[in-house]
Formats: structure tokens, sequence, C-alpha cells
């Protein structure tokens, strides 16, 4: 929805981030989003369990399995 909202904007700027958000869902497998959320949050610092990572992911991609 807020990503709907930023695209309609008038704003150039929020708009660009609301396209490029959305094409890299789109273009990346699911899978590799996975990895990137469960590996790739720890690498930078932040440390979750397993469940609040899928929560962050389901959430991030919109789906819900």
């Amino acid at each position: 929805m807020i990503g709907a909202l930023m695209r309609l904007s008038g704003s150039k700027v929020m708009s660009s981030i609301a396209a490029a958000y959305v094409e890299i869902i789109r273009n990346t497998p699911f899978l590799v989003q996975i990895y990137i959320v469960y590996f790739g949050l720890p690498s930078v610092g932040i440390r979750i369990s397993e469940m609040t990572a899928a929560a962050c992911f389901c959430s991030l991609t919109g789906t819900m399995s």
C-alpha cells in the first residue's frame, strides 16, 4: 500500500524508490531473497531469529505461505 502511494505521488524521488523496490523484488528469485534476509542481515550486524527473518521476508515481499 505504501509502495503504491509512493508510486502515485508527484515526487520523482519517491516514485523512483518505489519503482526500484518493485523491480528488485520481481527480478530476484524467491530463494535468493530468503538467503539475503537470513544470512545477509547477520553479516551486517543485525541478529534475528529464524522466525523473525521469515516474518520480515514475508512482509517485504507480500507473500504469506
